[in-house]
Formats: C-alpha cells, sequence, structure tokens
C-alpha cells in the first residue's frame, strides 16, 4: 500500500450567503493510493470475472419498462429508474410497482435526475430536478414529504447524510450561480449549510455527468467527479480525502486541463490524443471490491480494486479465446453498469441492440453452429426468443463477480 502524505488540505465552506461557516483544514496522513497503470491491462475470460449471469425483467400493466438508468438495492427490493418513472420490484419477481406518479403537484415529479434509497427509514429519496425538488416516499410509493430550492434545478446527483441534511451535486452546472460544485443543504432549517470545489474557466468545456457521484461503502458516504481522482469520505460539516487515483506516468497534466479551449469537443480530441488515462468515474461498491472505469486514449477501461490487498485489476477487453463469439457480445453490455449490490453488477441490455448483434452473429455461422451455441447457452436462448417476439423493455444483466479475482 501506498500513502500520500499530505500537509493540509483546506476546504472552504460557505452558507447561503457567502460567509464561512467553518473553514476545515483536515490534516490528511492516510490517503490510499489507487494505482492505476494502463500498461498492465490485459483481456480476460467472463469466467475469471464473473461467477454468474442472470437477466431480470420487469414489467408494469400501466407502464412500458425501458431505459433503465439508475438500479438500487435495499434487502430483496429492487428500485430503479425508467424514462423518470420510479419502480420498486422484488428480486425474486417481474412485476414492478410504481412510485408516486409523473406531475407537477405535490408528491409528483417530472423529470428522475437521481435517487437515493434510505435503508434506515425505508424511503425513496427523489431528486426532481426540473421541478427543483427532493420527494420522500415508502416503499410502497406514498408519498411522505417534499423539499423545494431553486439550487435542486441544476443539480445532478444528491445523497442523505442524515435525517436532515443531503449533500447535492451539480458539476459545472452550477456555474453562474453557486459557482461550487457541491453543495450541502439542512431539510431543517431549508438553507444551504456548506459549499465545496469552486468552479473556473473549466466551466466553458467541463459537460461530463457521471453514472453516480456519492455512493455507500457500507460505512462513510464517499463522492468523486469526472477529472478529480481523488475521492473523498462525505460528512455533514466536511469532507475528507479517502483514496487518490494514481496514474503513474500517465497522468493527466494540469496545464492540459487549464487550456483554453473552444469547446469540449476540442477538449476531448486533445485528451484522446495524448498518451494519459483520466476520467476515473462510474464508481460502483461491492463486497470486497471497487469497481470503476476510465479513459485510456480512446477506450474505457474497466477496474476492479481489491479494498482488502490494495490491488488493482484493469481490463481492457473482456472475451474468449475459444471464439466464442456468444459469450463476447454478451459481455459487450456489462460496460453499462447501472447498480450494485453485495457481489453484483447491474448493467443495462438493450433488447434491440440485443437482437442486433446476435442477428449479426448468426450470419456468420452455419445452422449447427448457430443451434449448437443456442443450446450451450440456454438463457441467451431465451432472451434472443423473447426479443425477436415481442418488446419486453429493457432487461438488466445481473454478474456475480468473482471473489478471488484478485
Amino acid at each position: 500500500m501506498k500513502i500520500f502524505s499530505l500537509i493540509s488540505l483546506v476546504l472552504f465552506i460557505s452558507s447561503c450567503n457567502n460567509n464561512p461557516i467553518g473553514n476545515k483544514i483536515i490534516n490528511t496522513e492516510n490517503i490510499i493510493d489507487i494505482t492505476v497503470d494502463p500498461s498492465n491491462s490485459k483481456n480476460v475470460k467472463p469466467s475469471t470475472i464473473f461467477n454468474s449471469v442472470e437477466f431480470l425483467t420487469f414489467k408494469n400493466e400501466e407502464n412500458i419498462i425501458s431505459n433503465i438508468n439508475k438500479v438500487n438495492v435495499a434487502g430483496d427490493n429492487l428500485i430503479f429508474e425508467s424514462d423518470n418513472v420510479v419502480f420498486r420490484s422484488n428480486l425474486n419477481e417481474n412485476r414492478a410497482l410504481m412510485i408516486g406518479r409523473p406531475g407537477n403537484g405535490p408528491g409528483e415529479y417530472i423529470s428522475v435526475n437521481d435517487l437515493y434509497i434510505d435503508k434506515q427509514d425505508s424511503t425513496i429519496n427523489i431528486l426532481d430536478g426540473k421541478s427543483g425538488k427532493i420527494i420522500i416516499y415508502n416503499y410502497e410509493g406514498e408519498f411522505i414529504e417534499e423539499f423545494r430550492n431553486p439550487n435542486f434545478t441544476t443539480a445532478i446527483g444528491f445523497t442523505k447524510l442524515d435525517n436532515n441534511n443531503f449533500a447535492i451535486y451539480g458539476g459545472a452546472a452550477f456555474y453562474g450561480g453557486l459557482d461550487y460544485r457541491c453543495f450541502l443543504w439542512s431539510a431543517d432549517n431549508k438553507k444551504i449549510i456548506g459549499k465545496f470545489f469552486p468552479i473556473g474557466d473549466e466551466h466553458k468545456y467541463d459537460f461530463f455527468i457521471d453514472a453516480n457521484n456519492f455512493w455507500d461503502d457500507g460505512n462513510n458516504i464517499l463522492f468523486s467527479y469526472s477529472f478529480k481522482d481523488t475521492i473523498y469520505n462525505m460528512e455533514k460539516d466536511k469532507i475528507v480525502p479517502k483514496y487518490a487515483i494514481n496514474f503513474g506516468d500517465f497522468t493527466l497534466p494540469q496545464e492540459i486541463r487549464e487550456n483554453n479551449y473552444e469547446d469540449v469537443v476540442e477538449f476531448v480530441t486533445r485528451l484522446r490524443e495524448s498518451n494519459y488515462a483520466y476520467q476515473a468515474t462510474n464508481f460502483y461498491n461491492l463486497d470486497k471490491y471497487l469497481y470503476f472505469t476510465f479513459q485510456y486514449k480512446s477506450n474505457r477501461f474497466r477496474s476492479f480494486y481489491n479494498k482488502h490487498n490494495q490491488k488493482t485489476v484493469i481490463v481492457s477487453k473482456i472475451g474468449t479465446k475459444e471464439n466464442n463469439f456468444i459469450e463476447d457480445e454478451l459481455y459487450y453490455f456489462s460496460k453499462i453498469v447501472i447498480g450494485s449490490n453485495d457481489n453484483f453488477l447491474f448493467c443495462q441490455v438493450d433488447p434491440y441492440e440485443f437482437v442486433s448483434i446476435y442477428d449479426g452473429i448468426k450470419e456468420n455461422l452455419n445452422e449447427e453452429e448457430w443451434t449448437m451455441y443456442m443450446k450451450g447457452n440456454p438463457e441467451l436462448e431465451k432472451l434472443y426468443k423473447l426479443f425477436k417476439s415481442e418488446d419486453p423493455g429493457n432487461v438488466i444483466l445481473k454478474l456475480e463477480i468473482n471473489t478471488e479475482l484478485i
């Protein structure tokens, strides 16, 4: 394990009237270094990473469930967002209950920018950016209460720190208003009680939206955002650095970030032409690992950081050496991770893309080869036939991660 020793990190926290409520100087002697070296990446077989594969489908009598973007698990409950509607289902069945309802009135929502599941009081918290509010329901979809704040309208993600305090993230969208990427908000006094990470000139091209900015590691709420390369413990009055993503010789120089780019296209083009690794994001917590992805040139790499021995496996491609087209294409979908729980990653599968991929495979195999592949993969055969005959909406791929991976 490598430890960064920093003398101090000064976090300026301001209230909504810009008066400081406490300049926190945090001594950080135990920041854990997550070493990420893209030159050590490797192609691996699916069986090396995944112990099992399961497909989850959901149906609701009133709604077509498609475009599932976020998944949260609480016990046997699976709560997810589909086309700005929230549903709750059981992991052992495919019926889905709609939570609340779309609309402009009290207890209704127009958009679902983010979800937070409070497992202690069994509530579902929804950030509705278009309405500028946070809405709270119980697991049966019954409305409990809601909070409004004009700054919620440009928020991207949020989390609940305790019964009365929320952390809200907006990134560069907060430029010209708050001018900080993240703020703390008190439900008691309906005020902003802290601000973090001032926004600079990067707002001109920094339009990156992360899959999630907050996650629970079982002990703390953790926070990060694109290009920061640091993961923080988030508390109600301060944040404390916990992990540092260390790309070593592949670290993106600060001067590249500080150049005056015309737009985001010019910025991304410059990055992909470089030999640097960047944008560690899409963090998902597992029992043993911290899963995340990062960009190197034009490729996105998947990483599994072992929280116990502090080693990292970097995966450039998941495939087989036996020319098994079925397996290779199946794990293409594992790039789109939308949730995690215990040792499982949940990934989105688009039925139309699924059919298109496997139709292409079928064209390159004779009838005997196709039949053999399908019979050897009964779950795939079942899905393929289902998708060809009707539109079931999106499917979630549930992947069990091998705890002996590293």
